[in-house]
């Protein structure tokens, strides 16, 4: 039975205004195996957000085979400091265009 949710893919650093690299989250039962059967709603959230960015894009997509894709998320802000997205995201920093 799914009970967490991972990052496969990390988010990446930066650039302002740019599409950010592919993110994938995997949807992982109590031993750390992906659930293929899984086709539930993932939604990412800035959970920490110095420069008081809005994460743009598509930001809810559903699983399929227990993975979850986000191709189009975006930051409009320059933030130094780092940016996390909520599911234990690894900090990721945007640049100035």
């Amino acid at each position: 039975a799914a009970s967490k949710l991972v990052f496969v893919a990390q988010p990446q650093n930066t650039t302002a205004g740019a599409t950010l690299a592919a993110v994938t989250v995997a949807v992982e039962d109590a031993a750390g195996n992906r659930v293929t059967s899984s086709s539930a709603p993932v939604q990412l959230a800035l959970a920490n957000n110095p420069a008081s960015d809005t994460l743009g894009g598509a930001t809810l997509q559903s699983a399929s085979l227990g993975l979850a894709s986000f191709s189009t998320l975006s930051l409009t802000r320059t933030c130094l400091a780092p940016a996390r997205l909520a599911i234990l995201a690894a900090r990721f920093t945007v640049r100035p265009k």
